[in-house]
């Protein structure tokens, strides 16, 4: 007796396996095809409280997670992204 897999259980398992991201251009890589803002920035040393999210879409469209750090977002492999610092821009 053949027993058909839970295609939800098995879509869960796809999205479990690592995945490569760019952050400040450098290559990181994701435990799994969703995360959160606030665990990408964890994974570069930052954390929501001095930094936000930005993901670089095309040669000119971003989409910020500043207000919005526990958002799942599913990744694909060679998304860009940048981190922007919450803290004061010095004026020289």
């Amino acid at each position: 007796m053949s027993t058909t897999p839970d295609p939800e259980t098995e879509q869960d398992k796809a999205h479990e396996h690592p995945v490569t991201v760019v952050i400040d251009t450098e290559d990181v890589v994701a435990p799994s095809h969703t995360q959160t803002p606030r665990q990408l920035l964890a994974l570069v040393g930052e954390s929501i409280e001095t930094d936000y999210l930005v993901h670089l879409k095309g040669k000119r469209e971003r989409v910020s997670y500043q207000h919005a750090p526990d958002v799942e977002i599913h990744l694909h492999k060679d998304m860009k992204f940048i981190t922007v610092s919450l803290g004061p821009t010095p004026v020289s």
